[in-house]
């Protein structure tokens, strides 16, 4: 089970009693940030990234569906789900805010049970998600596109084409996204649990798997055709995943083969 404890929420309401009503009902269960219109709140969700976002819609400067947009169109925030609060809405306005990337709405005056049950079923799925793309399969199957962030696929791609190489880490990717190597870690644990060095580890070692399963190369030609300079190293990182080493597992393969 996650920790909501460690869950960020960022509260968008423009008037003053709702925020402060909100802020008395999850301050006790979640990290609580909090903003006056949307255009503040972009900045801070660019800035801190939080887990979930919860938005009313009229306000000055930047709307709630206005901010959905933004958050949507932006590498950095594309994966936050968002709970619009609304006075009244109709299914045309219901409609325009999913269509810009809402995941729920909530109505005005709100039920605390419900929106702390709307919020932890959210989170909930997000998480059990995120466990899903860390699982390792024993199939080794390389995940590229495996849910809908734009920056995820980019490192996933860049990491694909990019493997071989030994000096491959967290900064030649966030220079090559053009964002800085905090972003991108806080980004990455959002999505994945796991930092861009681990990422690429984790593709490493599968691609790794496949040839040990499909060619003749041997342990070493395969430690290096993967991005490891040192056979050794890529042994004990291989057996921590597979609990195997991965000379074992190409001899048994290899006697599989003659059966």
């Amino acid at each position: 089970m996650f920790n909501l404890n460690k869950t960020t929420i960022l509260i968008v309401e423009d008037q003053v009693e709702i925020r402060e009503a909100l802020l008395l009902c999850l301050t006790p269960t979640f990290n609580i940030l909090h903003a006056a219109n949307g255009k503040e709140a972009f900045k801070i969700a660019i800035d801190e990234i939080p887990d979930l976002i919860i938005t009313d819609i009229l306000m000055p400067e930047v709307s709630g569906i206005e901010l959905c947009n933004l958050l949507r169109n932006n590498t950095t925030t594309s994966h936050i789900p968002v709970i619009i609060l609304t006075a009244k809405i109709t299914e045309t306005e219901q409609l325009h805010g999913y269509q810009n990337g809402a995941i729920d709405y909530i109505t005005k005056p709100f039920s605390t049970s419900i929106l702390l049950l709307k919020i932890k079923n959210i989170l909930a799925t997000h998480n059990i998600l995120k466990e899903n793309i860390n699982t390792v399969k024993k199939t080794a199957t390389l995940p590229t596109k495996t849910i809908k962030s734009a920056l995820l696929n980019r490192v996933m791609d860049y990491i694909s084409s990019h493997y071989k190489n030994p000096n491959l880490n967290v900064n030649i990717i966030a220079e090559e996204l053009k964002i800085s190597k905090s972003t991108l870690y806080r980004k990455l644990i959002r999505l994945t649990g796991k930092s861009a060095n681990e990422l690429i580890q984790d593709y490493r070692l599968k691609k790794a798997h496949q040839l040990l399963m499909s060619t003749t190369k041997n342990v070493s030609e395969i430690s290096y055709e993967v991005g490891y300079v040192d056979p050794g190293y890529f042994s004990a990182r291989f057996k921590e995943v597979y609990n195997d080493s991965p000379s074992n597992l190409s001899r048994n393969k290899n006697v599989n083969a003659h059966y």
